[in-house]
């Protein structure tokens, strides 16, 4: 099976909606090579299969969570067909983490703070989190994320920081 990609259209629309929100993004230093390398690892690992996160990286070097298709397990519980409150603040936390270590690709890091608003209940096939560094010191990111539904309605924010280590990984 092959993994969800955004495509250009969709990249720019998500690129469109985030910078409505009139937030300054922070480019990471890595390479673009660099940053497909961990997109790939982390969609790798058995947690992010089993949640069916897949991870990409815009050209500016936001991140971008998907899941495609939504499934039971990312639904409520009892029959519900909205998306699980737990499914959304995950999505945030993997858009800005993975947002985050890009800005430390040398060192441990993890999120040290995360903040979730839901703002309406999520329905549909597909759901997207777009994250972006909006201020970065020696040791952390400041980010933000956004989380979108297969129609592109806002649903989810959140905000977060992500600090390293000076242990290196």
């Amino acid at each position: 099976m092959s993994e969800p990609q955004l495509n250009k259209d969709q990249i720019n629309k998500l690129s469109e909606l985030v910078s409505a929100s009139g937030s300054l993004v922070v480019t990471p230093e890595c390479s673009a090579d660099a940053l497909n390398l961990w997109a790939k690892d982390f969609t790798s690992w058995p947690s992010m299969q089993h949640l069916g996160f897949t991870l990409q990286f815009t050209p500016t070097g936001a991140s971008t969570i998907i899941i495609n298709p939504l499934t039971a397990i990312h639904r409520g519980g009892r029959g519900q067909e909205a998306v699980n409150g737990a499914i959304i603040s995950g999505i945030v936390d993997g858009a800005i983490a993975t947002v985050g270590f890009a800005h430390f690709p040398e060192n441990i890091c993890g999120t040290v703070q995360l903040s979730t608003s839901i703002l309406r209940p999520v329905f549909g096939s597909a759901l997207y989190a777009y994250g972006i560094v909006v201020k970065r010191t020696k040791q952390m990111v400041f980010c933000e994320a956004r989380v979108f539904d297969s129609e592109w309605r806002l649903c989810a924010t959140g905000t977060g920081i992500v600090a390293a280590s000076d242990k290196p990984r």
